[in-house]
């Protein structure tokens, strides 16, 4: 008897979860595309769960992770799967998860904390007509003044 070897890639769900729910794999992940680079002495994949109501648009995070660097800066990064094209989009809805993460990333009624935030989007289809699977964007104005401290990831 041989076993069929059953081919599944990230954009299943409950694979997707699995694999970057492990702090070895996520870190992996991140460092082999570039997301992040060095050692980072706090590696916290946080609970993503999120309650709504009736005038709250849930949006929960895949897999949120809070990354503490040897000099003290912090990074949140947010890990967000599509596997299918939807009706929305899906730039307007990374880019409603980049400012959910900044927000939340700021204690209540504290100083402000300048943080690094970060939505990686994987995307099991082509968004551009180009060749590029990964681009980062950033936030520029006409000047290429950039803020370079909040970023959107897309992986097609």
């Amino acid at each position: 008897m041989t076993k069929e070897l059953v081919k599944y890639t990230l954009s299943n769900d409950r694979l997707f979860k699995i694999a970057l729910d492990e702090e070895v794999y996520l870190l992996d992940f991140l460092k082999k595309f570039g997301i992040i680079n060095g050692d980072y002495k706090e590696f916290i994949i946080e609970n993503t769960e999120e309650v709504g109501s009736l005038n709250f648009k849930t949006s929960n995070f895949d897999v949120k992770v809070k990354l503490v660097n040897e000099e003290d800066v912090i990074s949140y990064i947010n890990v967000e799967m599509q596997n299918a094209k939807t009706e929305y989009d899906i730039l307007d809805r990374l880019v409603l998860y980049l400012s959910k993460l900044i927000v939340r990333s700021q204690p209540k009624g504290n100083t402000y904390y300048k943080n690094n935030c970060i939505v990686v989007g994987i995307l099991n289809y082509t968004l551009f007509n180009d060749k590029k699977f990964i681009r980062k964007l950033t936030i520029n104005d006409k000047e290429n003044t950039e803020i370079e401290n909040y970023q959107i990831v897309l992986l097609e």
